[in-house]
């Protein structure tokens, strides 16, 4: 019996793993985002430790020194702060760019499996004719050769 055979089974196989590439870096790009999301949080914990510890002095005496020494954290990490953010932003652009390329993908190799199926499907098809006639030939060669033998006989 013949075997099915996909001629464009390698331009599957390569979508498939264009696909696969696609998701890789899509989980990687939203490992990274975790990550900074992570160090945006932990910066604004610290700076609100800042304010706490300042509003804990200004009850107190209040020395020059110590505000400016403040005001430079707090600058320092509001800066911090929204730089971040920025990089978290840029983060975000890319992974909606690799989900959408990721969808462009998954698209791609499910046109070229639709393909390979309807393929399939016409192949068994013309197999089940392609047997079906041998069927008939070897009926008609048999009903023929039994029609031979009683000429035979008689």
């Amino acid at each position: 019996m013949a075997k099915f055979k996909f001629r464009f089974n390698e331009i599957l196989e390569l979508k498939q793993e264009m696909e696969h590439q696609k998701k890789i870096e899509l989980a990687n790009i939203n490992k990274k985002l975790m990550e900074e999301k992570e160090k945006l949080n932990d910066l604004e914990s610290k700076l609100e430790k800042i304010f706490s510890k300042m509003k804990k002095e200004l009850t107190g005496i209040i020395k020059i020194n110590n505000l400016n020494a403040y005001y430079s954290q707090i600058a320092y990490y509001l800066n911090i702060i929204e730089q971040q953010k920025i990089f978290i932003k840029e983060l975000e652009k890319q992974q909606n760019i690799k989900k959408n390329e990721l969808i462009k993908a998954l698209q791609e190799r499910k046109a070229f499996e639709i393909l390979k199926e309807k393929q399939y499907v016409r192949w068994k098809k013309d197999l089940l004719k392609k047997e079906q006639a041998f069927l008939d030939f070897v009926g008609i060669v048999k009903k023929h050769n039994d029609g031979a033998k009683i000429n035979e006989i008689n």
